[in-house]
């Protein structure tokens, strides 16, 4: 799925609309330093995360964006990675966001900002990729344990055999009940970075 281009601050010319008009993410380009934003549509409330979000389960949202230069073959010059988890409070029925950094409140945040920029002169484009999907209370643990920074269990192999099974099992049926797992992706049309 190709993105619309939008402008922060409009300095260039837009391209027409997406066709598909409930695009969740959308990549723009601000006119200055070229950098990328990600806007994101509020998916919290779409039906099937919100079964997912009320049945306790939490949703995992990853946005990765890349920075492209144009070649005979096209070159990755450079990636951010946005993490985020949301649950529902099974009391008091609000969402929770958390992200890396920690607390976000109750809904996604409208627009990301990746600290990623062109560094040389070319044909450039960014491409974001989304995935939204839903994790089991253990994917939350180890979720949260990566995002303090704890990759042992999948660097060092620590865990045995049985327990990686029954995670994988455990998967297969949060996918198996129908819960919702999106992939979105979008890019912007193609600039020059003069030299």
């Amino acid at each position: 799925m190709v993105g619309l281009l939008f402008l922060w601050p409009a300095n260039l010319a837009a391209v027409p609309a997406p066709q598909d008009p409930v695009q969740p993410i959308l990549v723009g380009i601000t006119g200055g330093s070229l950098s990328p934003i990600i806007s994101l549509r509020p998916l919290l409330d779409e039906p099937g995360i919100r079964r997912s979000l009320e049945a306790g389960l939490p949703i995992r949202i990853e946005v990765t964006t890349e920075l492209w230069r144009v070649r005979t073959f096209d070159a990755l010059e450079a990636r951010d990675v946005w993490r985020a988890t949301a649950r529902m409070d099974p009391l008091s029925g609000q969402i929770r966001v958390d992200g890396a950094d920690g607390t976000l409140g109750s809904t996604l945040p409208p627009r990301l900002f990746p600290a990623i920029i062109p560094g040389r002169a070319g044909n450039h484009y960014y491409l974001a990729r989304m995935v939204v999907e839903t994790l089991s209370t253990s994917d939350l643990e180890e979720l949260r344990s990566w995002l303090r920074g704890d990759l042992s269990p999948a660097v060092e192999a620590s865990e045995d055999v049985s327990g990686a099974v029954t995670r994988g099992l455990r998967r297969f049926m949060v996918r198996l009940l129908g819960l919702p797992t999106q992939r979105h992706e979008a890019r912007s049309p193609v600039f020059t970075v003069p030299s």
